[in-house]
């Protein structure tokens, strides 16, 4: 719930408050900023969350968020409501810091994939709700969704266990591999797979919904979330059975591979696929590097700095898109989808080059359980006439 909760307050509070209180002209710069924003509450948060209580932070942030959202709503003008947006923007930094922290401290690093991929395939599908309703919604109707999206947050004390609070990561966490060439290697896909997905996929998603109706629209981003949440519960399942970089190496291919078919061929029924292809990798992406990547790397001592390395790339690359958002609809479509890919298939390289992350001893594990489970499944007289 967690998750969810973040997420669908982020995209309805970032976008549709906004809407609402600046001219569209000035909307781009004003996103941008927030995204900047967001990027220092995370920074700032990174230094100082081993001296906060992540419960406390968590809580304290839903209280607040819905309180200055109300405020908000009552805002006398424009200044006082764009104040009180880049202060709640900063406070999100903190405050889903604090979640990934919590998210740390709960998983083990065998079962971290499938945990985030269950957490991706919730939030998704719940998230489509939420945003599907703010397109009809006005000012009123959609403080009142942001703001109970934030009150989820303060929900899940009615779900959790009487005397459990939750923790920050302890001491009994190993130092696995936080070596800076290792680091190096996982974020620069990442920034390259973000740089491109907030920019060059703006203009090639813009030129490929150009002159389609309402309805063919909306088939495409309904048909991109199904995507979306396949990718967020396939991949986290193959990077726990199969390792992380093969889980980052099918993201990056399927994108690589939508993003040349949005901008070669415009046969509607290729497109459609092409937008399932693209929902499966962005939910591929979002299980492994904001969940998954940083949670391996870490250790006791540097949690907080890698999530939020791992956050602000993302961030920043959201407000760079919203910057060049007017530059960059104006490129051509076959040029954006050509770079795209290159860059894409590009940063496989990197992927290549880093180290594993799951550790080989899981990896002969899920293999000796698999042919335990056919050994009992077909018998062993089988299974040996298969081998040969």
């Amino acid at each position: 719930m967690l998750h969810l909760a973040f997420l669908s307050w982020y995209y309805l509070f970032s976008l549709y408050i906004l809407a609402f209180i600046v001219r569209p002209e000035d909307f781009p710069t004003h996103n941008m900023c927030f995204n900047l924003i967001t990027v220092s509450g995370l920074i700032i948060s990174a230094f100082a969350l081993r001296n906060m209580n992540a419960t406390y932070t968590l809580y304290s942030w839903s209280m607040v968020t819905s309180f200055g959202t109300v405020l908000i709503f009552f805002a006398p003008n424009s200044i006082w409501g764009l104040s009180l947006y880049y202060m709640l923007g900063g406070l999100f930094g903190v405050a889903q810091l604090a979640f990934y922290s919590y998210f740390w401290s709960s998983t083990f690093v065998e079962e971290r994939g499938r945990v985030g991929g269950l957490l991706g395939l919730i939030s998704l599908a719940f998230f489509s709700f939420a945003a599907a309703l703010a397109e009809s919604l006005d000012f009123c109707g959609t403080t009142a969704l942001c703001i109970a999206s934030s009150l989820g947050v303060l929900a899940t004390k009615l779900f959790t266990p009487s005397g459990m609070q939750m923790s920050t990561p302890g001491e009994h966490r190993k130092d696995p591999y936080p070596e800076k060439r290792a680091i190096l290697l996982y974020v620069v896909p990442w920034v390259i797979y973000s740089l491109v997905n907030a920019t060059f996929q703006e203009a090639i998603s813009f030129q490929a919904l150009l002159g389609l109706s309402l309805s063919a629209r909306m088939s495409l981003l309904f048909l991109q979330l199904i995507g979306a949440c396949l990718g967020a519960a396939i991949g986290g399942t193959i990077a726990d059975f199969f390792g992380r970089k093969v889980a980052l190496a099918l993201g990056l291919s399927l994108y690589g591979f939508s993003t040349a078919l949005s901008g070669t061929v415009t046969v509607y029924d290729v497109v459609l696929f092409a937008h399932l292809v693209n929902g499966l990798n962005w939910g591929i992406f979002l299980t492994i590097y904001q969940l998954v990547i940083w949670g391996d790397l870490a250790n006791a001592s540097n949690y907080a700095r890698l999530y939020s390395l791992g956050l602000s790339v993302f961030y920043l690359s959201t407000g760079i898109g919203c910057a060049f958002e007017p530059v960059m609809l104006q490129v051509p479509l076959a040029v954006a989808s050509l770079i795209s890919c290159l860059l894409i298939f590009l940063s496989n390289i990197p992927v290549i080059l880093a180290p594993e992350l799951l550790p080989s001893g899981f990896r002969e594990k899920i293999r000796l359980k698999l042919y335990v489970y056919l050994l009992k499944r077909k018998g062993p007289l089988r299974i040996m006439d298969r081998s040969r």
